[in-house]
Formats: structure tokens, C-alpha cells, sequence
């Protein structure tokens, strides 16, 4: 495997830490102004106010509480007045207490109220106010693996990646100490998904075989299927082909039967097709995935891919149609927008619009810039070299396993059709509304993993 062509960002530099050793959690700094940036409403100033509080109180030793805030403090917290979403009132009327009966609050309570309300921040798309009600909730409970996870998946999300290393090694470590091996597995994961996405793949994949040697260690066979997904993904940006087709016929066999991540790995097999020039088998693959199969923040990235593959079997309207997906989503958020942009700029590339294909790859770079994003940041400077040259879309480089990709693929139709029967209003390749094949993807063209579901132990063989 060929070392990363180009580091990441000085700023996204990672600490590294001994494995026994527990990091200190991240100092805020002012981080849960954010908050305030993504609304100026009453509620958003309760928001604030509620989180700097639970802040304080999970900061101070539990005899000192008592004496943390001033008498009459609580009053500006009220939620009274406030245009309150009900899914949070009770959460927010929780935490508005603490200045008022600080004593009364207890760790679990304010972790739970804080959870609450992240998700439904996420949910909601104001990343911000969730990774600080997240933080919130991890210093609450400070020894909580799965609390110092969730925090640092959602500064992932935020594309605060030192951040969310940082809490990534405290999840691990945290996990190793209290032997619970589930957030032991999920954080080595996680934090492999953040160093690939900086495009550190030396540092990204001996954590995927320490979390797949763990899971067959303790019978988690879905945490297995996803380490080795992870994998593929690997060998589809800097790997080999026979290498990443055999991690993508283990991963299928491992998945459950109705697994929602087989339609990702569905696609990751795409990927890694499409860099082999397998642009057919791909498409007839990709055209039995509907972008209701995947998260919305990771449905830029599929749109992306189908711009690119369209390209590449010269289908002009597919390819304008989803290129028109990207711009839009890119428009709305800058969450996985730089790697969708970067499939489209190929695609451009293929139909020789040069003009068109260097706008786009400078925009990708500019987003990549902004959020710290090392691979989207190393291919885009490498294709606005190779545009500055006018170099031509590189031909097909096919490797003769035609045979083994129809039968795998026979395999994930199958898996995919009971997944999308599984999951309501998931539709099977309907959502373009041409009649026409896709593929998946390009150079960071992989899908980002949400949270993983807690599953029972399997009696391994």
C-alpha cells in the first residue's frame, strides 16, 4: 500500500496517546458559542445558557455544587417564553433547574437530558448545538465510553477532527478499562474512519484489524462485517482489487440479512469497481440502490458517484441530473460535499469541459481546506494539476474477473432487495426517474458510518 500523496492539514494534526492512558477531555474555549451561530433565537440563547450550565456543574466536584451558581441565577434560564420544540421542553425545563436546586441534579440526569437534546440537534441539522450538549454529556459522565463516542462522532460530523480524536481515544481507553469490549470495537472504528477521511491510511487500518481480530474474539459478528467494510474501503482508495473484493465477500457473509449497512457496502463495492474501470457492472449494481437506503447527510456522496459513473458510460442526462443533486445538496450543507464535487469534476473531465471541471475541483479543494478534510484536499490538488494539463479521463484498466464481479454482484441484489423491503419507504432504484444504469464512486468516494447498533454476542466458530 502506497503512502498518503499528500498530509493532511497542519491543523487537523491528531494527538496520539498510550493505550492505558485516559486523555483529558478537550477544553471548550468558547466552543459552545456555535450554538449561538446557528440561531439567534430566545431559544437558542436557552440552549447556550442550559449547556454552559450543565457544563459547569458535571466540571465541579460534587461537594462544591452547591455553592457553583448565585442565588437568582436560574431565572434568565427559564424556558418560559421561549419557542420551545416539544421533544426537548422536558430535557431543557431539566437542565434550567440546575442553577436553582443544583443538589437536586444528579450525573445520570444531566447526561440523559444533554443526550437528548444532541440528538435531536442532530437531527435537526445544527451540528454545533449537538456536539456541545454531547460534550456536555460525556463530562456528566466521565466514565462512559459510549458518552465520549457519541461526542466525538458528532465533532466528526462537525469536521472538528482533532476533537473528535480526542474524545475517540478517551472512548477507547475508557472501554479497555471498564473491559466493556462493544466501545472498545466501535472506537477503534471510528477513530479508523476519521483518520481515513484525513487520508492517514497507515494509521487507518491497523485499527480496522484490531477491532476485526476483537470482534471475532468475542463473537460480535456485525462489528466484524463492519471492520472488514472498513477495509474495503481502504483497498478501494490505495489498495488492490483482489484485495478489496475479498474483504467485500466477507463483509456480505458476516452482515446480517437485513443489515441497513449492506446497501452501503453496496455501494464502497462499487467504488471499488469504478477505480477498476468496471463501469458496467457497477452501474447494474448501483442501479438497484435508492438514495432512501442512505442517511441524508450521505446522499450527497451517492449522488456524486452516479454523476461519475454516468460520465464514464457517456450518459449525458444522467449525468446533468445528478450533478444538479450535488449543487443542490452542496448548497444546503458542506458536510461530505467536497468528495461529491470531486465525482462530478471527473465527470466534467470526461466530457473534456475543462472550465467546468476546474470550478468544481476548486471548490471541493476550498471546502476540503475549510473543514480539514485530508484526502477530498490531496485529490483535488491533484486533479486541477492533472485538469491544468488537460489530461483525459484515464481509460478502463479492467483485471479479468468479470466472472467472480457478476457473481457477487447477483449476491448484494439479492441482500439489497430484502434490506429494502425491511426498511419502509426505501424504493429500489426509482428515485432518478431514468431508465438508465449507475455506479459508485472516486477518490474519497466511500460513505460514512452513523452510530452502530448494539448487537449480541454470535457463537463464533
Amino acid at each position: 500500500m502506497r503512502a498518503s500523496a499528500f498530509p493532511p492539514p497542519a491543523a487537523a494534526t491528531l494527538p496520539q496517546s498510550r493505550p492505558h492512558r485516559v486523555l483529558a477531555a478537550p477544553s471548550w474555549a468558547g466552543g459552545d458559542l456555535g450554538i449561538l451561530d446557528e440561531d439567534a433565537s430566545a431559544a437558542a440563547l436557552l440552549l447556550w445558557q442550559c449547556a454552559r450550565d450543565a457544563r459547569l456543574w458535571a466540571a465541579t466536584e460534587p461537594e462544591r455544587r452547591t455553592d457553583l451558581f448565585s442565588r437568582g441565577s436560574g431565572q434568565a434560564a427559564a424556558p418560559g417564553g421561549a419557542n420551545l420544540p416539544a421533544e426537548i421542553a422536558q430535557p431543557l425545563a431539566y437542565l434550567s433547574g440546575i442553577s436553582q436546586f443544583p443538589a437536586f441534579a444528579s450525573d445520570a440526569g444531566v447526561a440523559g437530558a444533554c443526550a437528548a437534546i444532541a440528538e435531536w440537534a442532530a437531527g435537526a441539522q445544527k451540528l454545533a448545538t449537538a456536539a456541545c450538549f454531547a460534550e456536555a454529556a460525556s463530562l456528566a459522565e466521565p466514565g462512559s465510553a459510549g458518552r465520549a463516542a457519541a461526542a466525538g462522532y458528532l465533532c466528526f460530523r462537525r469536521a472538528d477532527f482533532p476533537r473528535a480524536a480526542i474524545w475517540y481515544d478517551r472512548a477507547i481507553a475508557l472501554a479497555r478499562r471498564s473491559r466493556d469490549w462493544v466501545w472498545y470495537i466501535r472506537g477503534h472504528l471510528r477513530l479508523g474512519i476519521l483518520l481515513f477521511q484525513l487520508g492517514e491510511h497507515d494509521r487507518a487500518r491497523p485499527l480496522y484489524l484490531r477491532a476485526a481480530r476483537m470482534a471475532v474474539r468475542t463473537g460480535r459478528r456485525t462489528f466484524a462485517a463492519q471492520a472488514i467494510h472498513d477495509l474495503l474501503t481502504l483497498e478501494s482508495d490505495v489498495g488492490t482489487f483482489a484485495a478489496g473484493e475479498a474483504f467485500a465477500r466477507r463483509a456480505l457473509a458476516l452482515y446480517p440479512l437485513r443489515h441497513p449497512r449492506v446497501a452501503h457496502l453496496a455501494h464502497d463495492y462499487c467504488f471499488l469497481l469504478i477505480q477498476n474501470g468496471y463501469y458496467a457492472q457497477a452501474a447494474a449494481l448501483l442501479d438497484q440502490l435508492s438514495p432512501t437506503l442512505f442517511e441524508r447527510q450521505n446522499r450527497v456522496i451517492l449522488w456524486g458517484s452516479i454523476a461519475r459513473a454516468a460520465a464514464g458510460m457517456r450518459h449525458r442526462d444522467a449525468f446533468e441530473q445528478a450533478a444538479r443533486r450535488v449543487l443542490q445538496r452542496a448548497a444546503d450543507s458542506d458536510e461530505n460535499a467536497a468528495s461529491a464535487l470531486l465525482h462530478v469534476a471527473e465527470g466534467a473531465r470526461v466530457f473534456q469541459e475543462w472550465d467546468r471541471a476546474e470550478q468544481l475541483a476548486a471548490r471541493a479543494l476550498d471546502l476540503a481546506v475549510r473543514r480539514g478534510e485530508g484526502t477530498p484536499h490531496r485529490l483535488s490538488l491533484r486533479l486541477l494539476d492533472e485538469l491544468c494539463l488537460r489530461e483525459p479521463a484515464a481509460p478502463p484498466r479492467h483485471t479479468g474477473a468479470e466472472r467472480e464481479i457478476a457473481e457477487l454482484s447477483r449476491l448484494f441484489v439479492q441482500r439489497v432487495k430484502r434490506l429494502s423491503r425491511a426498511l419502509p419507504g426505501a424504493r429500489l432504484g426509482r428515485d432518478l426517474g431514468a431508465n438508465l444504469s449507475y455506479c459508485a464512486g472516486s477518490g474519497q468516494g466511500t460513505i460514512t458510518r452513523p452510530p452502530d447498533p448494539i448487537e449480541p454476542p454470535f457463537r463464533s466458530s
